[in-house]
């Protein structure tokens, strides 16, 4: 009787852990980002103060993918950033170092502020698994989408022929005329997140 009771718990911690796990990726849009404020994160860069949109974007310097958005993620800094606008890159690896972050933005060429979280804290606030993987946050910390920057790839290194949707200008255009976000959650493609 008491296996069967114990067995009885372990099932429902299993749906309680990976239920929990679900809704809150589903909640995405009314999800508040609280950054816990440790020593190893500069707290500062969550929200600059002259930005109504913070983007957060997950990188890895060895994810093809990640390389080739960063063009991308250019354009879209230098043509907002007199808008409010600010991206800021994350790379979450916990073999990253400075030297290794500094080498992929001067190869690169990489416009906008950069950091590394071999700690994983920034990376599981936000719940992040895929490398390019797009958060945009307003000024209350607020995630108003999430996913991927464009349609450019339907696999993970598999692009299509033509970008025909841009989520991510999309989302920002909307947030700075005040309209609401058609598309708040989109499927990414690229490379895993590996935290162990």
């Amino acid at each position: 009787m008491l296996s069967k009771l114990n067995y009885a718990l372990f099932l429902a911690s299993l749906f309680f852990v990976f239920g929990a796990k679900l809704m809150a990726q589903s909640e995405n849009r009314d999800r508040l980002f609280e950054m816990k404020d440790e020593k190893k994160v500069d707290s500062s860069f969550i929200t600059h103060p002259s930005s109504l949109i913070t983007i957060f974007v997950f990188l890895s310097e060895t994810c093809p993918m990640s390389q080739s958005y960063v063009p991308v993620l250019n354009k879209i800094q230098d043509t907002y950033k007199n808008k409010g606008v600010e991206i800021v890159g994350i790379f979450p690896n916990f073999y990253v170092t400075d030297s290794i972050v500094n080498q992929f933005v001067k190869e690169f060429g990489v416009n906008f502020r950069v950091k590394r979280d071999s700690a994983f804290i920034t990376t599981n606030s936000f719940n992040a698994h895929i490398t390019p993987e797009i958060f945009l946050v307003n000024s209350e910390k607020r995630i108003l989408y999430s996913g991927a920057i464009d349609n450019a790839y339907f696999r993970a290194g598999k692009r299509r022929g033509i970008t025909s949707a841009n989520y991510l200008i999309d989302a920002i255009d909307a947030m700075l005329i005040n309209k609401k976000i058609e598309t708040t959650r989109t499927e990414v493609f690229g490379c895993v997140i590996v935290k162990d």
